[in-house]
């Protein structure tokens, strides 16, 4: 019954999507609220954080980041509750005995959190990182990036800002992360080492600002190919290095993951 009215939704869904997209005006939502007058404002904000490019692009993310670190830290709550009792499963399986070879129990716990927190961590930096670039893509084709050029601002002043804006966003996103795995590891007795699960949190920054470059070298040359192009490289570096290891694939494949040149971090 639900794959024989996938075709009803479908067609619902796209006469829904074509007349919104109709309705709407350019660069407006399809539901407007209605007009409210306000008095004018002549005096410059005394918010803080609208000033400086940097302090306004992470403000301007707040709602975002306000789901983003909430979701990572949530996730890290998860993997470090289930750790303790997902190390004897791992030991029983020979399809991941071959990830953790050679690797004694009391360091399995490590290896686990090393593996699979960090390992999903670094997939949702890398996808808020291609976020980062649709951002940088949409400046530079609707002509915003011409505006702040005629501020007059230095180009290479806009890379910088790109690149800090990135490493705030992705800071709070890891450090929230690694602050609720850190509390959880002293809540369910894991032994981690506070200070190597705080390290994580600005290494995986400049793991999310390796793919930051690389959106902004495509995007300089191709911009519209930008975005799907990282968009595929991060779940492509992802898979082959969670797959590459359990069909034993050599090095030389698995190298050309991004994920697998970070490795995995060993907290102990």
């Amino acid at each position: 019954v639900i794959f024989a009215n996938v075709p009803f939704a479908i067609i619902g869904l796209v006469l829904a999507a074509s007349w919104a997209f109709a309705r709407r005006d350019l660069d407006a939502s399809a539901l407007r609220g209605a007009p409210r007058s306000a008095a004018a404002v002549r005096e410059p904000s005394a918010n803080p954080m609208v000033r400086g490019s940097v302090r306004v692009s992470v403000y301007e993310q707040r709602v975002g980041l306000a789901v983003w670190a909430p979701g990572t830290a949530t996730m890290g709550l998860g993997f470090a509750s289930m750790a303790r009792s997902m190390v004897p499963l791992l030991e029983q399986s020979p399809f991941f005995r071959v990830m953790f070879a050679g690797q004694s129990h009391a360091d399995l716990l490590a290896l686990f959190l090393g593996r699979s927190w960090s390992g999903a961590l670094e997939l949702v930096l890398a996808l808020f990182a291609v976020t980062q670039v649709s951002r940088w893509v949409s400046d530079d084709l609707e002509g915003r990036l011409e505006m702040v050029l005629s501020t007059p601002t230095a180009r290479r002043r806009v890379v910088l800002d790109r690149a800090l804006s990135l490493a705030a966003g992705a800071g709070i996103i890891s450090g929230a992360s690694a602050l609720a795995v850190g509390l959880a590891s002293v809540k369910n007795g894991l032994g981690l080492r506070a200070l190597d699960v705080l390290l994580a949190a600005p290494l995986l920054v400049l793991f999310a600002l390796m793919f930051g470059a690389i959106g902004a070298v495509v995007a300089s040359r191709a911009p519209r190919v930008a975005v799907p192009a990282v968009a595929l490289f991060a779940v492509l570096s992802y898979l082959l290095q969670q797959v590459g290891p359990m069909f034993a694939w050599p090095r030389s494949i698995t190298r050309l993951s991004a994920f697998e040149l970070y490795g995995a971090p060993k907290y102990r």
